[in-house]
């Protein structure tokens, strides 16, 4: 099951051992408690964070694909969403990956499992940037 695909490069099953959306709510200046405790609420964006990691003993061929995708600045991936139980797209950003690999007797590389972390950009504050 394709769970990311960016730019064509396509992530899921064997590639991807596990698979986290976290549904994240942005508060904006106008969330207050008063004095007796009631909370007004003023949410200003919904994004989607997402955490993937990669099985172990993957090879160079199947990891440097990857990181050309997640290194960039941002990137407009289709992910998988549990909520609608599809596949949309997202604008965003990578957490910076951590790579570890050891050499087998061979010579070969073999990477040890990696997160992908996808950070979804507010598009509201994108527009405010660029207009500055």
């Amino acid at each position: 099951m394709e769970l990311i695909n960016i730019n064509g490069l396509s992530l899921g099953y064997p590639t991807i051992k596990s698979y986290k959306v976290i549904y994240e709510k942005l508060d904006g200046s106008g969330t207050k408690r008063n004095i007796y405790g009631n909370m007004r609420r003023q949410v200003i964006a919904n994004k989607l964070k997402i955490e993937a990691d990669t099985v172990d003993g993957l090879t160079e061929d199947e990891v440097i694909p990857i990181l050309n995708e997640i290194t960039k600045d941002t990137f407009s991936p289709l992910i998988f969403n549990p909520k609608l139980n599809n596949m949309q797209h997202i604008n965003c950003y990578s957490s910076v990956p951590e790579i570890e690999f050891e050499y087998l007797d061979d010579g070969k590389k073999k990477y040890k499992s990696f997160k992908i972390g996808l950070i979804e950009l507010w598009d509201k504050l994108e527009k405010i940037l660029r207009m500055q």
